[in-house]
């Protein structure tokens, strides 16, 4: 369990499609699974800060053979978060259309749209 603000908790756990899911949301997902214990008014503390907190319960689990290579391929991805996938991956592997074609994902998504898993279907299918 850690406490953090309550913005930082939210992006911990955000899902794909929310405003605050970023890098944050896909290490947390591979590495963890988690949820919001409970939240901390700023009252409680002194001096009383402007932000509420929240207690965070993460369980770490064994990371997925490549974790390390998805979360690189994220964090090229949310690096260009308004380009598509297409144009955001170029850097990082060859021919990325073709790549996400084959994992099954549209090259004119954004990386908002990816769940952590598509980051390391690709991240395999970009090294293979």
């Amino acid at each position: 369990m850690v406490l953090v603000q309550r913005e930082v908790a939210d992006r911990l756990l955000a899902a794909p499609g929310s405003r605050t899911y970023g890098i944050p949301s896909v290490i947390t997902a591979i590495h963890a699974t988690g949820s919001t214990a409970f939240t901390v008014p700023a009252s409680v503390f002194y001096p009383t800060p402007s932000v509420e907190s929240a207690v965070v319960d993460l369980e770490r689990r064994p990371a997925p053979e490549g974790a390390e290579r998805g979360i690189e391929m994220a964090t090229a991805a949310f690096g260009l978060r308004r380009k598509m996938l297409r144009r955001s991956l170029e850097g990082v592997i060859a021919e990325p259309a073709s790549v996400l074609e084959r994992c099954g994902i549209d090259p004119t998504a954004r990386p908002e749209q990816l769940a952590p898993e598509d980051f390391i279907a690709i991240a395999v299918e970009a090294d293979a």
